[in-house]
C-alpha cells in the first residue's frame, strides 16, 4: 500500500490518524477499518489512531496542541448528534492559533449579540461540517491529508462557495485560504457492499471510482493507494 505520502515527517515510520465522527458506532467502525489497514503495513512501525469527541478536541488532536500534529484527518460530512459539542469554540481556536503563530483575528466571529446571520462568513465557518473543519485546519496551517467519509460527501460546488465567501472576507487582511482543502472523499458502503472514492475533481465535481468490497478496510486500502 502507498503510505509514503501519508507518513509522518516528525516520527519516522509512524503515522497518526485522527477520526472525527459524531456517531460513536460509526467512529469505532471507521477506526477499526483504518487500524486493520495500518497494522498490515510492514513499513509502519508506529501507527496511531485517535478519535475526536468534539470540535475542540478535533482541532487539538489534528493540529497537535499537546504534542504533534496528525498526518491524516478523517471527517464526517455532517455533525448532527450533539451538534453543539461539535462547534469549535473561539477560545480554543485562539489558543491554537497563538501556539502555531497564526493571525486568528481575520476569522474571529464578529459580535452579533450571540446570533448568527445565515450565509455570512465567518459566522458560518463555525457550523460543524467537513468543509468548515477542513477550512479551519488549513487556515491554522495543517499540511496533512484530509479525507471526508460520508454517505453524502461534500460537493465541490459547495466547498468552492464556502472558500469564495471566506476569501472575500479575508481579502482586506491580505490572506486567502486557497483551493479545495479536502484531499479525498469516500462514500460509506451500501448494503450491496459497494462504495465510491475520489481523489481528484474536474469542472463538474469529484471524479468517483466505484468499487465492490467485502470489508470497509478494503475501501480504505483503495483510497490510500490512489492518493
Amino acid at each position: 500500500m502507498n503510505f509514503e505520502s501519508l507518513k509522518s515527517s516528525e516520527v519516522p515510520g509512524s503515522i497518526r490518524v485522527v477520526i472525527a465522527d459524531d456517531e460513536e458506532g460509526s467512529a469505532a467502525w471507521t477506526s477499526q477499518a483504518w487500524s486493520s489497514v495500518l497494522q498490515a503495513s510492514p513499513s509502519l512501525a508506529q501507527p496511531e489512531i485517535l478519535t475526536a469527541a468534539s470540535g475542540d478536541d478535533l482541532m487539538v488532536k489534528a493540529l497537535g496542541l499537546m504534542d504533534r500534529a496528525a498526518d491524516v484527518v478523517v471527517l464526517d460530512n455532517k455533525y448532527e448528534t450533539n451538534w453543539g459539542d461539535w462547534k469549535p469554540t473561539e477560545n480554543m481556536l485562539s489558543l491554537i492559533a497563538q501556539k502555531r503563530g497564526v493571525a486568528f483575528e481575520p476569522i474571529k466571529k464578529p459580535d452579533r449579540g450571540n446570533w448568527s446571520v445565515s450565509g455570512v462568513m465567518p459566522d458560518d465557518l463555525y457550523h460543524p461540517n467537513a468543509t468548515h473543519f477542513a477550512i479551519l485546519l488549513r487556515f491554522m496551517g495543517f499540511s496533512g491529508t484530509i479525507i471526508a467519509i460520508s454517505n453524502s460527501p461534500p460537493q465541490t460546488k459547495y466547498i468552492a462557495k464556502e472558500i469564495h465567501s471566506l476569501n472575500d472576507y479575508l481579502q482586506s487582511f491580505g490572506t486567502q485560504v486557497g483551493e479545495n482543502p479536502i484531499n479525498a472523499v469516500l462514500t460509506k458502503p451500501s448494503r450491496y457492499h459497494e462504495c465510491s472514492y475520489a481523489t481528484g475533481m474536474d469542472e463538474i465535481g469529484w471524479i468517483y471510482k466505484d468499487i465492490e468490497i467485502s470489508d470497509f478496510s478494503e475501501a480504505i486500502k483503495a483510497l490510500v493507494n490512489a492518493l
